[in-house]
Order: structure tokens, then C-alpha cells, then sequence
């Protein structure tokens, strides 16, 4: 039994590593597409359901409910959304590792779980300080725009707690590589986005929060539909409540991925939408023109979204598999294929994007503006595209840290700056809010690109499985290859069928201490010695059994 189980263990090390082999230029864009198409059509149905809202807003409530709804937006996503989806960024990791490890692990549900108590408990505390927002709302803004935020926020609970369950649903079914479950669930939300605000939006700009909640809450529902009864869902694999939840070594674990994604998520989130601050200290018109280049900004960029998915969940799935070599390869490959993407989607803006804004129903001077900054809003989509699929990369990889790090150094120090610089000082208007960003992001760029070329991916597979509680494939092949000949070894030894099993034992530890090349293979096999011990014993006591019959 132990002779089999010593053969079991190396036979299915070699498989693994035999599987972590570089792929076809054909099968990286078929896994990636797999994941792109639906994930992109899901997030253009999502932002459609905004781009519907604001479009009513404009139709009903002209240039001044524009501005309301563009500022309520604003401090909604600044307050409460932005640090909500950090959060549930450590779906990216925890979730996606996980289910490269092990397509049925509980891990996915309990990560789940974890997520939705957290963000439920601050959707509570926001909810409140939405309710009690005018003061603080009329120190940012000026009396008309004030009255329209504060009332917006005060109804906005209903859309704040259906985007909780929303964006963390659809993360973890992002993980499961079920894009299409997002896209079914949004387009549900798209669908039902007319017919609220047809109804709610002309009742005031606290009707739009009430449509955008009515949508939302529907895409939510329909996500749980789907996580209860889809054939292809593990949520329901983990135990309704997860004993994790009561678990202080769980919660360290998920507070470790979940703040530096949350530093993240703020920090880029929070970049762009203080733009919006600025813009209103312009005017309320160019309030106005600033909102309507955002949502123009995020219509596109839900095209880009896939990239950054399909860059998290596959890098992810791949290093929680133990294929470092492959979740490298998918990592240039789509972030060469996001680089296209951006490029077109830049020059459809171009050429469509003066005709596009008239779809907003804003008055002349608020089109005329938009039209004016077409072709620096293409150039601020170009850049964010490539940016954030960067930082899906990151997630994948278990680095989040390193991403916000990243947006500090660059948005934060460089773009908001330059922002302020341009509108203030230069004083040329909106073109300075958006140019600010641009000069950041041409910082942030080039420093993700260079982190990510020092990646040690086996470093990062080996951490990505150890996180799962799995034993590195990396270090079980080193050993397979320390004993792939009888006759003489790496370390110098010759392995005979009349060795004696306690020098097989002492030739087995040595391996396990010098077989590896470099001082990272050393590291792993001084880490998890007693697998590789056992597995070689099991082997060479093999050797040292005489042949049968004899």
C-alpha cells in the first residue's frame, strides 16, 4: 500500500506538470472569449441600466437634474459603492484560486458568504449617514445641486443594498467562469430599466433612485435564482452558514486579500470621481458636460471590463491549479488583446461620440461641451482600459497590494494634482478635470507593467495553493525529476534494487534538501518536506523489494 501511494503521489505530480504547458495562440483566445464576450455584454446591460436613468433624468429634468443626478452618483459610488466592491474584491482572489484548485470547493461559497456579512453590516452604516447627508452634501455643492443629492441619497438604500448583492454575486460567479449567469441577470435589469424610470424618474430626482433600486433589485434576484438552481453553481456546495463566519483565522485571511483590494478599488474609484467635485466648483453646466464624458467613459469601459475579468478569473483559476506558466502566458496574451480593444473602442468614440451624446437629452450647451473633450474622453477610456485590466492581473495574481500602491503613487500624487493645476490655475474648465486623470494614468501604466515583468509566477502559484491548503505542484515535480533514473540522480547518488530502505530514507531526505535548482526550489522543499519524504520512501522502497518470483 505504501509502495502505491508513494506512485500515486509522483504519477499525479507528473500529470499536473505536464498540463502546465505553454498553450496555442488559438486555445489562449478561445478560454479568453469564453469569459470576454458574455462578461462584456453583461457589463454593457449593466451600465445601460445607468446610461437609461441618466437619459430620463435629462429628458425630464433638463440641465439641473443632469448635474443632481451626475453629483448623486458621485458621492453614492465615493461613499458606500467604491468600499463595498473593494471588499468583494477578494472574490477576485480567494474565489478564483480556489476554484482553479478545486472546481467543487466550499471555499467559493464561504468566501461568499464572508463578503455579503461585511458589506451588509456597511450598508447599514451608510444607509444611515445617506439619510443624514444634507449638511455635509451642501458644503460640497451649491444650494440647487444640494437639495437634488440629499434627496437622491436619502432614497437610495433600496439601490445601495441591491448593488451589494449585485456586484457580490456576480463576482463570485465570475469565479465559476458562468459569465453568462451576469450577463442573463443584467439584462434582466436592463430590461426592467424603461419601465421604472418611465414611472419613477419624473416624480423628482429621488425617483431615479427608486428606478435604478426597482432594476437592480430584480438583477439581484435573478442572481440568486441562478446560484440555487443553476447545474454548474458550487455556492451551494458550502455549508449555509459557514462556520468561517465565526472564525477569526478566516476573517484575518479574508480582511488580508480584502483591504489591499479595497486600497485599490478606492484609490482608482475615488480618482475619478473627485473629478466630479471639481468640475461642480466650474459651474453647474460644466457639472453637467463633466457627468455625461464619465458615463460616456463607463459605457465604454464596460467593454474593457471583460479584459480585466477574464484577467482575474483565468490567471487566477491557473496559479490555484498550480500552472504558473499558463497563468503568465494568459496574462500578456490578454493584456496584448485589451491594448486592441481600447484602441478601437477609443476611435469608435472618434468618430460616433458627438451623435452618441445627443442621446442624453441634455440641453445645446451641455452637448456642445461634451462634443468639445470627444477626443480626450477617447484618450482617458484608451488608458483606463489598459490600466484596470492591469489590475485584474494583479488580483488574479494575489497582488493587490501592489496595484493600489500603484494608483496612490500615480492618480492620487500625479492626476489629482494636475487636475487641480489645470482647472484652478491653467482655468481651462473640464478639459483639465479629464486631462488631469490622462497625465496619471500615463504614469500608472508604465509601473504596473513593470511589477508585473518581475513576477516570479511559480512563487505565485506556490502561494496561491498553499492558500487553498495544497501541496505546490512545482515542488512534487522537482522530486519526480530528482528519481527519474535508477542509475544516478542529481544529488550524485545511484538508487539500486539492493539498497537498503534505511539508506533510501536518508538519500531521500538529502534529496528533498538539495535535488531543487535555486534558491526558491530549496525554499519549497525545506517548506513541505514530509509529502516528498513519504513519497520517496514510498519509492525507493520500492527499488529495494527484490523482484518478484525470486
Amino acid at each position: 500500500m505504501a509502495v502505491e501511494s508513494g506512485e500515486a503521489v509522483i504519477r499525479d505530480a507528473v500529470e499536473e506538470s505536464a498540463a502546465d504547458v505553454p498553450l496555442a495562440r488559438k486555445e489562449l483566445l478561445l478560454q479568453t472569449l469564453r469569459i470576454l464576450v458574455p462578461t462584456d455584454v453583461s457589463s454593457l446591460l449593466w451600465m445601460s441600466t445607468q446610461t437609461i436613468t441618466l437619459y430620463y433624468v435629462g429628458k425630464c429634468h433638463r440641465t439641473l437634474g443632469t448635474a443632481q443626478y451626475s453629483a448623486s452618483i458621485i458621492i453614492f459610488n465615493m461613499c458606500a459603492f467604491s468600499i463595498i466592491m473593494g471588499f468583494g474584491a477578494a472574490i477576485d482572489t480567494l474565489s478564483s484560486q480556489a476554484f482553479g484548485a478545486d472546481p467543487k470547493s466550499t471555499e467559493v461559497g464561504e468566501t461568499l458568504q464572508m463578503a455579503l456579512a461585511l458589506n451588509f453590516t456597511l450598508g447599514v452604516v451608510f444607509s444611515i449617514f445617506f439619510m443624514n447627508s444634507r449638511p455635509m452634501m451642501c458644503a460640497l455643492f451649491d444650494a440647487d445641486v444640494c437639495d437634488g443629492v440629499a434627496k437622491f441619497l436619502r432614497y437610495a438604500p433600496l439601490y445601495l443594498f441591491a448593488q451589494i448583492i449585485s456586484g457580490v454575486m456576480s463576482k463570485t460567479m465570475y469565479a465559476q467562469k458562468l459569465p453568462e449567469v451576469v450577463a442573463v441577470a443584467n439584462a434582466v435589469a436592463a430590461l426592467s430599466s424603461p419601465l421604472a424610470n418611465h414611472f419613477l424618474t419624473p416624480l423628482g430626482i429621488h425617483g431615479a433612485a427608486l428606478a435604478l433600486g426597482a432594476a437592480v433589485g430584480l438583477c439581484s434576484l435573478t442572481h440568486i435564482l441562478f446560484a440555487i438552481f443553476h447545474p454548474k453553481a458550487i455556492i451551494r456546495c458550502a455549508p449555509w452558514p459557514s462556520p468561517k463566519l465565526r472564525s477569526l483565522a478566516a476573517w484575518r485571511l479574508f480582511f488580508r486579500v480584502g483591504v489591499p483590494a479595497l486600497v485599490a478599488t478606492c484609490a482608482e474609484w475615488w480618482a475619478f470621481e473627485i473629478q466630479t467635485v471639481i468640475a461642480a466648483k466650474i459651474s453647474t453646466s460644466a457639472l453637467a458636460v463633466h457627468g455625461v464624458a464619465m458615463n460616456l467613459v463607463g459605457l465604454l469601459f464596460s467593454i474593457s471590463v471583460g479584459m480585466s475579468v477574464a484577467a482575474s478569473v483565468i490567471v487566477g483559476n491557473s496559479l490555484g491549479a498550480g500552472k504558473p506558466r499558463q497563468a503568465r502566458q494568459f496574462a500578456y496574451f490578454v493584456l496584448v488583446c485589451d491594448v486592441g480593444l481600447g484602441l478601437v473602442t477609443a476611435v469608435v468614440m472618434l468618430l460616433f461620440g458627438s451623435h452618441i451624446a445627443r442621446f442624453y437629452g441634455a440641453e445645446d450647451d451641455v452637448i456642445t461641451g461634451v462634443r468639445s473633450i470627444i477626443p480626450l474622453v477617447a484618450l482617458c477610456h484608451a488608458g483606463d482600459s489598459v490600466q484596470f485590466c492591469l489590475q485584474g492581473v494583479f488580483r488574479g495574481a494575489g497582488r493587490p497590494t501592489q496595484a493600489g500602491v500603484a494608483v496612490l503613487l500615480t492618480l492620487w500624487c500625479v492626476g489629482v494634482p494636475a487636475s487641480v493645476l489645470f482647472v484652478f490655475v491653467l482655468h481651462i474648465g473640464v478639459y483639465g478635470c479629464i486631462g488631469g486623470i490622462v497625465v496619471g494614468m500615463c504614469c500608472e501604466i508604465p509601473l504596473l507593467c513593470w511589477w508585473m515583468r518581475k513576477f516570479d509566477w511559480s512563487v505565485l502559484a506556490t502561494e496561491a495553493r498553499t492558500l487553498q491548503g495544497l501541496p505546490s505542484a512545482a515542488t512534487d515535480v522537482a522530486m519526480v525529476d530528482s528519481f527519474d533514473s535508477e542509475a544516478a540522480d542529481v544529488c550524485g547518488h545511484t538508487h539500486t534494487r539492493s539498497s537498503s530502505v534505511s539508506s533510501h530514507h536518508s538519500h531521500a531526505s538529502h534529496c528533498v534538501r538539495t535535488t531543487a535548482k535555486g534558491e526558491y526550489e530549496r525554499e519549497l522543499h525545506e517548506r513541505t518536506p514530509s509529502i516528498l519524504e513519504e513519497a520517496c520512501c514510498s519509492l525507493h522502497n520500492s527499488f529495494a523489494m527484490p523482484p518478484r518470483g525470486i
